[in-house]
């Protein structure tokens, strides 16, 4: 594994390890990742609350109409 690298925890804030055995110190608590933990770092549109970002979770990408060939 590369280092350094960030570690998360439940409650703890994120800190950055830089070596296996600093890795090992802080226990199995922490993990690579936030999402390991249930923790939301970048929402998806169904994950927003309307109140606080209302465009955002009610404005949906339009799709482009498919051109056609004619003969």
């Amino acid at each position: 594994m590369t280092y350094p690298k960030y570690k998360y925890h439940a409650t703890e804030p994120p800190t950055i390890v830089h070596t296996r055995e600093e890795e090992s110190a802080l226990g199995n608590a922490w993990t690579n990742s936030p999402a390991d933990h249930g923790i939301i770092t970048c929402p998806s549109a169904e994950q927003i609350d309307p109140t606080v970002m209302p465009t955002i979770a009610t404005t949906t990408p339009q799709r482009r109409k498919r051109r056609t060939t004619q003969e």
